[in-house]
């Protein structure tokens, strides 16, 4: 019931602008069959009702209809994420293998030592190459080493 439910909104609201419309010419319709009355008056009335109906049907659709796109796009979002995560924990997984480490700590030794070909801006985060490890502390939690201007842990969330 709930599987694609961004796409389910678009297409209600593609199905209630189209009742819309049509609410827009019986408007338009109801207007002009009383020109007898009101004469030339009664068909502009039913030319700016029945424009004024069309209208809010529209502008209402633009909106329910990016809602839709917005649920949509959040869905594959989630999918890629949750493939990341998994590619991620096979990696993980790979390279304790190769080490001989608990998957925990792998990821952990990849980025903490000095030789693991870590790029420049965490090396000058971390301090390392400048005068000494001073700008970095240690987390309680894992041990890992994280810029002294970071209030929480870039591995665990720890606070610092």
């Amino acid at each position: 019931m709930f599987s694609n439910i961004g796409g389910k909104i678009k297409i209600v609201v593609v199905v209630c602008f189209v009742f819309g419309c049509i609410g827009a010419v019986i408007t338009a319709i109801s207007f002009w069959a009383q020109m007898d009355k009101g004469g030339a008056l009664m068909f502009l009335y039913g030319l700016l009702a029945g424009g004024g109906v069309f209208l809010i049907s529209w502008i209402g659709s633009f909106v329910l209809y990016a809602y839709g796109q917005m649920v949509e796009n959040t869905d594959y979002m989630t999918y890629y994420l949750e493939e990341i995560a998994k590619e991620t924990k096979k990696q993980t997984a790979l390279l304790a293998a190769e080490k001989g480490a608990p998957a925990t700590t792998a990821r952990r030794d990849q980025y903490v030592s000095g030789n693991s070909g870590m790029s420049n801006f965490r090396q000058s985060a971390l301090g390392y190459g400048t005068s000494g490890k001073n700008n970095i502390w240690r987390c309680k939690n894992c041990g890992e080493e994280n810029a002294a201007t970071s209030v929480f842990c870039a591995s665990c969330g720890e606070h610092k």
